[in-house]
């Protein structure tokens, strides 16, 4: 399967936008406090991960995003710039 070069960047935009503005959400909190207020959406799991033990070989499954306004308004910053361009 070939990735197209548009598809790839919008999976580095999503990504990059959301811990950037994850960040700036972090640092913004301490003088307004909804940016510090946080969503946890939990994928896989209840919050603790999928654990299959084989004795020699522990696998590890979940995935936890929390998001926070920052985050949010980063992530519309970012689709804003890769669908314009």
């Amino acid at each position: 399967m070939k990735l197209k070069k548009g598809n790839v960047m919008l999976v580095l935009i999503v990504i990059f936008s959301l811990v950037i503005g994850n960040f700036v959400g972090e640092l913004i909190s301490e003088y307004l406090s909804i940016f510090g207020r946080t969503i946890n959406i939990s994928i896989l799991s209840d919050g603790a991960p999928w654990i299959i033990d084989l004795s020699f070989l522990r696998f590890a499954f979940g995935l936890v995003i929390n998001l926070n306004l920052g985050s949010i308004i980063f992530l519309i910053l970012g689709l804003i710039i890769f669908y314009r361009n």
